[in-house]
């Protein structure tokens, strides 16, 4: 495969990527983008659906010119996210990728939504969350972070926005 043209960051990005997980199975005109997820100060996460099957999955773009001198550090976060797949409680990792001057992560969607949001809707209706399912979600962020943490990974913004859930109720760490 020939590699993109670009910016110096998108070219050792993609270098490392390929030393990482080969030669992406995926690239940015296999997803259709529907809508936006969430934002942070460094990303911005889309609802996106994969053209080959149709499934819904989240893709994170993050922008490389903002890493110009940590571009090790989001490396690091894909090889974390390659290592940590197989766990029931972890979002579990698809694909990576570099266009338009982003990395795209892309990985499962938890299509119940984040914990926050359910904090919100129970707040609006003033109805307070059952002790047994406190304890409940608490266990499995608690088994999440301890599989994170014997793969020497360090979560650094463990939130309510965070937690995900799938339809089955399990919660997935993201």
């Amino acid at each position: 495969s020939s590699m993109p043209s670009g910016s110096k960051e998108e070219l050792l990005v993609t270098q490392q990527l390929h030393a990482v997980q080969g030669t992406p199975r995926w690239q940015a005109s296999d997803f259709v983008r529907l809508r936006v997820l969430g934002q942070g100060k460094y990303a911005t996460t889309h609802l996106v659906r994969r053209q080959e099957d149709g499934v819904l999955l989240c893709n994170k773009q993050i922008a490389l010119e903002r890493f110009s001198t940590g571009l090790e550090r989001i490396v690091d976060e894909v090889k974390l996210l390659m290592l940590l797949v197989d766990h029931p409680h972890i979002v579990q990792y698809v694909c990576s990728f570099v266009s338009g001057g982003m990395l795209n992560i892309v990985t499962e969607f938890a299509d119940e939504g984040s914990l926050q949001q359910q904090l919100d809707r129970r707040r609006e209706r003033q109805e307070p969350m059952e002790e047994a399912d406190v304890l409940d979600i608490f266990v499995q962020t608690l088994l999440a972070l301890e599989h994170l943490h014997s793969k020497q990974g360090l979560h650094r913004d463990l939130k309510p926005g965070n937690i995900f859930f799938d339809r089955r109720r399990m919660v997935r760490l993201g």
